[in-house]
């Protein structure tokens, strides 16, 4: 392995979409706004224990109905719920629940297997039981999720699309050089064989999903620390949905050091399909820690697709606030104040488009 160079790929949610998964949380909650709770008017139901009734389920129509422009941003809304410090604040949430199943008693319907959530929103007396439930009902709710995206990622398209745009991905820029690839995915496919010797010829070392894989039942939906003050990471009732608390219960220790074993000889860093979103920067940050970006050789690449007009304009902005908050972390300001300067310099900062009008993408 020390004869190859090594690179990191980071993929964000545009690699998936580019191969026409439809993994948008707004594609999924389409499935979920048909579920008998949520609807205006409802004759008869008993719940379907394998996919319950959740609090969530009416917390994202509320938000769909009342914000049209940010329910779909999954860990903002997460962040705004548990953030609420009056029981009265849940209210407009819980009240379709209560208001339902009381409706339902008045028709003597079987209730045996619809208690649960009604019962225990009722006796809720606090808002530190009130984010108790909130995270249960999260993890269900993440469950059902898995379930939904498992049926969309099964598809061979899917997975021959994503295996070619990945080796498109992984070959691009590196000249005559073989590289040994290292796959950090904040998406929660892994579009490729389990084992790297039955593709050698790809090089993969290792592909390590962020924030849970697909079929391991450890998928999560979570919020970043930093959005939180001192006081609010100190109270248990709020850490527990932070990324940090629930990266840590995965146990993805074994992952996290085949990735980074080679951290200090990455030749490049790839980003594909991702945001660059704040939500994330504390991941980048830590890399570009350990790597010792500012003195290091390594060479941030961002790439776009070349079917889609004006995303590099997109990519731009992003890419720039990315490095300047990260420039403004550094012990010296000095040097955080020209690391965009220097990177460029030095011909390690670039952003270039990826040619996917060979691959097939239906």
């Amino acid at each position: 392995m020390s004869a190859f160079r090594n690179q990191l790929l980071i993929l964000g949610n545009g690699f998936d979409l580019e191969c026409n998964l439809q993994s948008r949380f707004v594609d999924y909650f389409k499935t979920r706004e048909e579920k008998p709770w949520l609807l205006p008017i409802i004759i008869k139901w008993r719940e379907n224990p394998n996919d319950p009734e959740n609090v969530w389920d009416h917390i994202f129509l509320r938000e769909k109905e009342s914000n049209p422009g940010d329910w779909k941003d999954v860990e903002s809304l997460i962040l705004k719920w548990i953030l609420k410090d009056k029981l009265d604040d849940f209210r407009d949430a819980t009240a379709s629940i209560t208001r339902r199943y009381g409706f339902f008693k008045t028709l003597t319907l079987g209730l045996e297997n619809s208690k649960e959530l009604p019962i225990r929103v009722t006796q809720i007396r606090s808002v530190i039981e009130m984010r108790k439930l909130l995270f249960s009902q999260l993890q269900l709710f993440e469950q059902a999720f898995e379930r939904y995206l498992i049926n969309e990622a099964s598809s061979q398209a899917y997975i021959e699309n994503a295996h070619q745009l990945y080796k498109a991905l992984a070959s691009a820029s590196v000249n005559n050089d073989t590289y040994n690839n290292f796959v950090l995915s904040f998406n929660y496919t892994a579009p490729q064989p389990s084992s790297p010797q039955q593709i050698p010829s790809d090089h993969l070392c290792c592909w390590r999903n962020v924030h849970g894989r697909l079929g391991m039942s450890n998928l999560i939906f979570c919020i970043d620390i930093n959005e939180l003050d001192e006081e609010q990471q100190r109270d248990p009732s709020i850490r527990q949905f932070t990324k940090t608390y629930r990266t840590l219960k995965l146990s993805n220790i074994k992952n996290n050091a085949l990735l980074l074993r080679h951290g200090r000889l990455f030749d490049n860093i790839k980003f594909y399909g991702h945001s660059l979103g704040k939500a994330d920067c504390s991941y980048f940050k830590a890399i570009f820690d350990f790597i010792n970006l500012y003195d290091s050789g390594t060479k941030l690449i961002f790439y776009y697709p070349s079917d889609r007009q004006g995303s590099d304009e997109e990519l731009y902005p992003k890419i720039a606030d990315l490095l300047t908050d990260y420039g403004q972390s550094l012990p010296d300001k000095s040097k955080g104040k020209n690391l965009m300067h220097k990177l460029l310099l030095e011909e390690r900062l670039s952003l270039q488009e990826l040619d996917v009008s060979s691959l097939n993408l239906l």
